[in-house]
């Protein structure tokens, strides 16, 4: 049972009075809060009651801010990657989430100014988190983009809920909405010419990473983290274990379905063979695809040193012959790979396998339309056939 009561007092500045809101939380902790009015102490007291009797109340909501909460769930990634628990990565995402958008600093590349960190986690709501996404998407930000940051947002929360910060996970029923069809974009991956002429464009050890990705989909970091030891050439296959992120940490892959082992064809065995008979570093240890110093490659340095130009002599050759070539990142490398198997026929199941994909769902809901349809269109023939009078006849194919 919460108790209100007027308090008055006398100092230099003259009489003042405050009403004092005094209640007993459910683990027999006394509290004390002052307000200016009887009417703002009359809703806390409510307020206070009602949370107590439901048990959602809890003392440190009232002091602990979202970025508190920020700072401690950072606190405890940093410890689990330190016991490899967690890629780096994985933290850089969630830090730049919460850095960039939920508690901006002056500074950030983004200058998003709509940030929440001040807030209270006993005053942080539905509503309030609502209109934290419309400032985001306001401001730009895309569905994509502010779904990953509202992730982030639910995550923190979810530690505050398991260490009895907060009682509920305000977040968990914010949803991020756009135009229809947007932030739902399918993979359109190069064409089999764009690539040709890609292809044309690049030398020597970075042909050969070009045609190895576009044969086994692997990831860029997981190519730069390829050692020989990992090439069965014997037999025909690579054995996909490890990633080397941007500050240059090997780790494990992304996740488990990541640990896999992908076919080669003969003729990229026998360019692979010829490339370690080429390189320096050709040992069973060595990388496959390193820098000039036989350590790992820069993602960025590898973007804007090899790929760009190669892309833009692409680009040349193509219009020369009054054709059109479409820019495209790295990671479409990987979507033209995976397009070819689906080319191919292989089935979804083995798709998502060599893809290294977590689950069946998001390979589908990438690569799902570029499926061929051939049978459903079989299927519609076959009902058609039993409601058309005469359809045989016309479609002969179908009977």
């Amino acid at each position: 049972m919460a108790t209100i009561r007027k308090r008055v007092w006398r100092n230099k500045g003259g009489k003042h009075q405050a009403w004092v809101v005094s209640y007993t939380d459910s683990e027999g902790n006394r509290h004390r809060e002052q307000f200016g009015t009887k009417r703002l102490a009359e809703a806390r007291r409510i307020d206070v009651e009602g949370q107590i009797k439901n048990g959602l109340y809890r003392a440190s909501a009232q002091t602990t801010t979202v970025e508190d909460a920020c700072r401690a769930y950072l606190t405890v990634l940093t410890k689990q990657i330190e016991r490899r628990e967690r890629v780096p990565a994985y933290l850089d995402h969630e830090a730049s989430c919460i850095w960039n958008y939920i508690c901006p600093k002056p500074g950030r590349k983004t200058h998003f100014s709509g940030g929440i960190s001040g807030i209270k986690l006993a005053d942080l709501t539905a509503r309030s988190v609502g209109s934290f996404r419309d400032r985001m998407r306001a401001g730009g930000r895309s569905v994509k983009g502010a779904r990953r940051v509202i992730g982030t947002l639910t995550r923190v929360l979810g530690y505050a809920v398991s260490e009895d910060l907060v009682a509920v996970n305000v977040s968990r029923s914010v949803r991020v909405t756009g135009k229809r069809g947007e932030g739902s974009e399918k993979i359109s991956p190069p064409s089999k010419e764009e690539f040709a002429a890609l292809l044309s464009a690049c030398r020597n050890g970075f042909k050969v990473a070009v045609i190895f990705s576009a044969a086994t989909a692997v990831r860029i970091s997981e190519l730069f983290a390829l050692t020989w030891s990992k090439l069965d050439l014997d037999n025909a296959e690579v054995h996909i274990d490890s990633r080397v992120d941007r500050k240059m940490n090997r780790d494990t892959t992304k996740s488990k379905a990541g640990l896999r082992t992908i076919p080669l064809a003969r003729a990229l065995v026998s360019t692979l063979r010829d490339w370690r008979c080429e390189t320096q570093f050709g040992e069973d240890f060595d990388l496959v695809f390193p820098n000039s110093l036989g350590k790992f490659q820069s993602q960025t340095n590898f973007r804007r040193r090899l790929f760009l130009p190669a892309q833009e002599e692409a680009k040349k050759a193509m219009a020369a012959e009054g054709k059109l070539y479409r820019r495209f990142g790295w990671h479409y490398v990987r979507h033209f790979a995976i397009s070819l198997w689906i080319e191919s026929g292989l089935s979804e199941k083995t798709v998502q396998t060599f893809a290294g994909h977590a689950t069946l769902a998001m390979t589908m809901d990438l690569y799902g339309h570029l499926f061929p349809s051939k049978a459903h269109h079989k299927t519609m023939d076959t009902i058609s056939a039993g409601l058309y009078p005469g359809y045989a006849d016309l479609n002969p194919d179908s009977a």
